[in-house]
């Protein structure tokens, strides 16, 4: 790939690409490009560009980012689409404004999730060749205002359970499921004295650690370092996928730093925060990935 940095995984049968901000520090958020008409500015052309570039040289012509932000821990399908973005005589069809966590992959297609520390969770049966993608930050593992209130918010409390019941019992065993491009739980603190979220991150953190496991908090009774990996292996197990068929590619999103370097490997919307820089909190890396034909 001519775009760098970014690492390349192979999940089962799917094709899994993470592209950070590289030598000219790009952003590769997706919320300038929403519809057709987006497509004037010169910096909007510029990632357009960008991507078609990437579906070129990864041999798919057309791609779905939907609309993560809602953070509804939803499941997507082709259909639900209502726009589609193309320019001149790059072949990219970009699918755009399906409000949900992620999609099944069609064969020959790819998924593009915009993101800055929440993890891209791939979920695949090598055998039948199906593929399930989708962001997976705290508020699509969890229902939070669940866990405060006691009420639910949403059809689907995680996300992860969603796309593991969308495979038959039988075939979950065999399952493999991998999280990519996340914060590690060393910078992903929820501290139980915060001036304004202190009880609520304590009934978050009591709540994790019952119900998930304490693989899943460090620190619970004082700075509360959650482990988005950790939830998203142990919400898998719990709906039949083996232990050994869920793991994670090591990337730190707050910490990594180019090798030989001080230059940070990833945006991160955390360190951004940490550091009082808005303007970065608002850049994200990017996710595609590619049920082949």
């Amino acid at each position: 790939m001519h775009l760098y940095p970014s690492s390349g995984h192979l999940v089962g049968r799917a094709k899994v690409f993470c592209f950070g901000p590289g030598r000219e520090y790009f952003n590769w958020s997706l919320n300038r490009l929403q519809t057709q008409a987006d497509l004037v500015p010169p910096d909007h052309i510029n990632l357009f560009v960008r991507l078609a570039r990437v579906a070129r040289d990864l041999t798919i012509e057309t791609i779905y980012a939907p609309r993560v932000a809602d953070f509804n821990a939803r499941l997507a399908t082709s259909s639900d689409y209502p726009h589609v973005i193309m320019m001149g005589e790059w072949p990219l069809r970009l699918h755009r404004g399906a409000p949900a966590a992620g999609m099944e992959i069609p064969k020959g297609t790819g998924l593009f999730v915009p993101t800055a520390d929440c993890p891209t969770v791939i979920v695949t049966n090598p055998v039948s060749k199906r593929v399930i993608a989708a962001h997976a930050g705290l508020k699509e593992l969890v229902d939070v205002d669940y866990i405060l209130t006691g009420k639910a918010s949403r059809e689907n409390g995680s996300v992860v359970s969603a796309m593991v019941n969308c495979f038959p019992k039988e075939e979950r065993w065999g399952l493999i499921v991998k999280s990519v491009c996340g914060i590690g739980p060393a910078c992903y603190t929820h501290p139980t004295d915060h001036q304004t979220y202190g009880e609520q991150n304590k009934k978050m953190l009591a709540y994790l650690k019952s119900h998930l496991g304490r693989s899943c908090v460090c620190n619970a009774e004082t700075d509360g370092r959650i482990n988005l990996h950790g939830i998203i292996r142990s919400q898998a197990m719990s709906e039949g996928v083996h232990f050994e068929h869920n793991s994670d590619d090591l990337v730190d999103t707050y910490c990594d730093v180019v090798p030989g370097t001080t230059l940070y490997q990833w945006h991160s919307h955390r360190r951004a925060v940490d550091e009082e820089k808005p303007e970065e909190a608002l850049k994200r890396n990017g996710v595609l990935v590619i049920n082949p034909e």
